[in-house]
């Protein structure tokens, strides 16, 4: 993780600011649910936090902490925190890649296109939760097929995407496959 200071308009000691540079898969670990977890980032810390839209071509994207040196540090070490799994004791197992190839792993799925905004959440929250969580790349459709469903296209390790799918299901989201299996009578 890159951490580029630029510690400057010092009014008296003030405020200033800083860039850290986040991969933006795990962007969602430090916005959380409906944007909870930035909210306690912000007020544990006093510290402004400000994640950047768009990525750079690295998959980057920049998150602005300003507030005093000591409210930025603080800030600082709790984005870590969370970045580095933080659930401290929850022991979140992710990303050990067992596929052996660092997870290049692709699987399809379908839902029932009714369903997709189950899994994409309020302004693609819970996607974004479940992408962290599994530490799979979570690719919807948004149109579904002639029989009503859509595809969900999911991409990491083989752990990562079953995971993925327990999350889909979690959500109350049917897997169904594209073969009609057990429909249509």
């Amino acid at each position: 993780m890159s951490i580029s200071g630029s510690f400057g308009g010092g009014r008296g000691g003030g405020v200033s600011s800083t860039t850290m540079m986040v991969e933006s898969s795990n962007v969602g670990k430090i916005i959380g649910r409906g944007g909870s977890k930035i909210r306690d980032l912000e007020q544990d810390s006093n510290a402004r936090i400000k994640i950047s839209r768009d990525e750079d071509e690295d998959g980057m994207k920049s998150v602005e902490i300003s507030g005093t040196t000591e409210e930025i540090e603080n800030a600082k070490r709790l984005i870590e925190e969370c970045l580095s799994g933080g659930s401290r004791g929850g022991g979140g197992g992710g990303g050990r890649g067992f596929g052996g190839d660092g997870g290049g792993e692709s699987e399809t799925i379908y839902v029932e296109s009714s369903e997709v905004g189950r899994i994409i959440g309020r302004g693609g929250s819970r996607i974004r939760d479940m992408e962290a969580d599994s530490g799979c790349r979570i690719k919807v459709s948004r149109d579904g097929d002639s029989s009503g469903r859509s595809s969900v296209e999911l991409s990491g390790s083989k752990n990562a995407i079953s995971e993925a799918k327990r999350l889909i299901q979690d959500a109350g989201v049917e897997i169904v496959n594209g073969n009609d299996r057990g429909r249509g009578w």
